[in-house]
């Protein structure tokens, strides 16, 4: 734009001027385009795979939370020296269940 507001038209060349400026905003937008195509959309796609992956990773480190609070609970229930059975019972009961939720999460995860 700089260049055509300080060429006079009647300078000799002002047609190869004119085409020649013509030719390199052509060649601009086209690079321009290039670049978006080649860098740009690459970089776009490869950005939005991480929110589905971070929200897979939370989802199994609350999985992994709960299978070793469950855990915990039960080796400390087994420690105690008064043991009732039920409580032992449904320890053990949340324990396998949360296990079997981690355990599971845990293949699903690395197969997608």
């Amino acid at each position: 734009e700089a260049v055509r507001e300080m060429h006079e038209y009647t300078w000799p060349g002002n047609m190869t001027m004119v085409k020649s400026l013509q030719t390199l905003d052509k060649l601009t937008r086209e690079l321009n385009q290039a670049m978006v195509d080649v860098m740009l959309v690459p970089v776009n796609n490869y950005v939005e795979v991480f929110p589905g992956l971070k929200e897979r990773m939370n989802k199994r480190d609350r999985k992994l939370l709960d299978y070793t609070r469950c855990k915990r609970s039960l080796d400390h229930l087994k420690k105690g020296d008064k043991i009732s059975e039920n409580k032992l019972a449904l320890a053990q009961e949340e324990y396998t269940e949360k296990r079997k939720k981690y355990r599971l999460r845990l293949c699903v995860d690395t197969t997608a």
